[in-house]
């Protein structure tokens, strides 16, 4: 008996052991399964633009096809991956190995308004599976506030990340200089609120802007927000 004990508990101990190979990243730093993530919004044209940037990717070890559950109050929570919006529900999509799948999570047009209630919010989960093994489910709650978000504090599996400052400079002519320590999202508007650059970017380097039209513009550099004039 003690000999077929042993052969078991040695069986046992050259047991692979399963890792999660997918799950939520925020700015490079992965976010625990059931954490809950709280953001307030930017202003980035006052009374005009207010966006709440989540910037929640999804990273995956595996090709495969994955279910999102998309859950929130009045139907209020959605995801904008690629060029698809998609509201609260179940979408699949079909994912080649990937550590910085974008999902654009954020309220619904017209569900909060940063010069509403200040006390107002939404929250919303979103559950994810591999659909050929629904039992490994990774899941992630969202708060919304209507409220500034220097004023909204970010917890729940993702530490410091409201801390880092990106490096981001204009040369007044057509020259964007960048360096930032890790993949930071870049977005610039115009001034009547029209996105006219959407990148990641990471590293040092310059980029020039001379395809944008001059005037005044917007940017929003991680939790980072500014204006700047191109000539």
């Amino acid at each position: 008996m003690k000999k077929i004990f042993t052969s078991l508990f040695t069986l046992l101990l050259a047991l692979p052991v399963v890792a999660q190979s997918f799950g939520f990243v925020r700015e490079g730093k992965a976010i625990e399964n059931g954490a809950t993530l709280h953001f307030g919004y930017e202003a980035l044209i006052p009374g005009v633009v207010y966006e709440w940037a989540t910037h929640v990717n999804f990273k995956c070890d595996k090709a495969a096809t994955y279910k999102f559950e998309l859950k929130s109050e009045n139907q209020r929570f959605t995801m904008c991956p690629g060029n698809n919006c998609y509201g609260p529900g179940t979408i699949s999509l079909s994912l080649p190995v990937s550590t910085n799948y974008d999902l654009q999570l954020h309220p619904t047009a017209g569900a909060l308004f940063g010069a509403g209630n200040a006390d107002e919010k939404m929250s919303g989960t979103i559950t994810v599976y591999d659909a050929a093994n629904p039992s490994e489910k990774v899941t992630l709650n969202i708060v919304y506030y209507n409220k500034a978000a220097a004023d909204v504090a970010i917890f729940g599996g993702v530490d410091g990340v409201a801390n880092n400052a990106p490096a981001l400079t204009f040369d007044g002519a057509h020259t964007l200089s960048y360096n930032f320590a890790a993949a930071t999202p870049v977005s610039i508007y115009s001034i009547l609120g029209t996105k006219v650059f959407d990148r990641a970017l990471s590293g040092q380097g310059h980029l020039d802007l001379s395809g944008i039209s001059s005037g005044v513009y917007i940017y929003r550099a991680g939790r980072t927000t500014g204006k700047f004039l191109l000539k």
